[in-house]
């Protein structure tokens, strides 16, 4: 990740909240920055606001835009996730970040969003997305964690 970037309408904010994880990435030109990518424990932070400044105090950079995806349901002001701590509203977040744009989504949604995007959607392909901590199922089936 280049640093010292300041403000730079041409990188974004991508992240996949979890109850348990914050995934945190930049996106330049609609492509993923992979040394970009982080994986912050919620449990370390008092709130998004926090996880997201150290975030991007890691990467040195500032960003205008973001696009989050959090596991629970976001279609009202109020986000309150529902295996973890953290609750926000969402215009007063971007306001908190100063961000030009906010976009807060479904992690499911982010999921459909990525499928016309991925190589060939093979096997093979889902790895770079769980090396990274994101557990894509491009097949629609669960996946059997207990083996």
């Amino acid at each position: 990740m280049p640093n010292n970037l300041n403000l730079n309408n041409s990188v974004s904010l991508v992240a996949d909240i979890g109850g348990t994880n914050a995934r945190f990435g930049l996106s330049s030109k609609g492509r993923l920055l992979a040394d970009s990518v982080e994986i912050l424990s919620c449990g370390d932070f008092a709130n998004l606001d926090d996880a997201v400044r150290h975030y991007l105090r890691s990467q040195q950079v500032e960003i205008a835009n973001a696009c989050m995806a959090f596991a629970c349901p976001v279609s009202g002001h109020q986000i309150q996730m529902t295996n973890n701590h953290w609750a926000f509203d969402k215009s007063e977040m971007k306001h908190r970040l100063n961000f030009k744009s906010l976009k807060i989504i479904n992690d499911f949604t982010a999921q459909a969003l990525a499928l016309p995007v991925i190589p060939n959607k093979k096997e093979k392909d889902t790895h770079f997305f769980k090396n990274r901590g994101l557990d894509l199922n491009l097949g629609g089936q669960r996946e059997n964690r207990d083996r």
